[in-house]
C-alpha cells in the first residue's frame, strides 16, 4: 500500500536526496550527469517567480515504511485554477510495480479536494519521453505548447501536458 506524507525541508532533506539518488537514470537523461549532492535541498527550494511557499508540496511516497519516491506539488499554478506536478519519482529498484500509479492516484484525490483546481498541469522533457506513456495512461494530453530546456549539456524541450479533473 502507497501513502504520502508530506515532506520536511530541514529533517527529510537527507531522506529525499536518497531517493533522487537511487534513480540514475532520471538524473542522465535530464541532466546528462547523476545528481548533484544539493539536488534535494534544491527540490524544496524551486518556486516560480513571486510564487507563494504555502503552495508548494514535496511529498514522500512510502511503501510500508520505506521512502520510495517523492512528488513535486504546485497548487494555484500557472493559473489559480492549475495545479503542477514538478516531479514524480520511483526509486529505480522500485519502479515497474504500479507505485508511480499508486501515488499518482493519491495526488489526484488530493487536488480533487482543492475546489478552485480544475486542471492538472506537468511537463515531460524530451530526452526523458520515457514517462510519457505513463502519463498518457493516466489520462494526461499532449498540449501544443512546448518550452525550451537547457541544463549544462542537455539540450531538449519540456512538453507540457494536461488533465481535466
Amino acid at each position: 500500500m502507497i501513502k504520502l506524507r508530506q515532506l520536511d525541508p530541514i529533517s527529510d532533506v537527507i531522506a529525499l536526496q536518497s531517493v533522487l539518488e537511487a534513480a540514475p537514470q532520471y538524473a542522465l537523461n535530464i541532466l546528462g550527469h547523476p545528481q548533484e549532492a544539493g539536488a534535494a535541498a534544491d527540490v524544496f527550494a524551486a518556486l516560480p517567480l513571486e510564487f507563494p511557499k504555502t503552495n508548494k508540496y514535496v511529498f514522500g511516497i512510502h511503501h510500508g515504511e520505506s521512502l520510495i519516491g517523492c512528488i513535486d506539488l504546485l497548487r494555484g499554478f500557472p493559473t489559480p485554477n492549475s495545479a503542477h506536478i514538478g516531479l514524480l519519482l520511483i526509486k529505480e529498484s522500485a519502479q515497474g510495480r504500479g507505485f508511480g500509479q499508486a501515488a499518482f492516484q493519491k495526488v489526484e484525490e488530493l487536488v480533487r479536494t482543492w475546489s478552485e483546481i480544475r486542471t492538472l498541469r506537468l511537463g515531460v522533457v524530451e530526452t526523458n519521453r520515457v514517462v510519457l506513456g505513463f502519463w498518457l495512461k493516466q489520462g494526461f494530453n499532449l498540449t501544443e505548447k512546448a518550452v525550451p530546456y537547457e541544463h549544462k549539456t542537455v539540450h531538449s524541450r519540456v512538453l507540457i501536458l494536461e488533465k481535466t479533473i
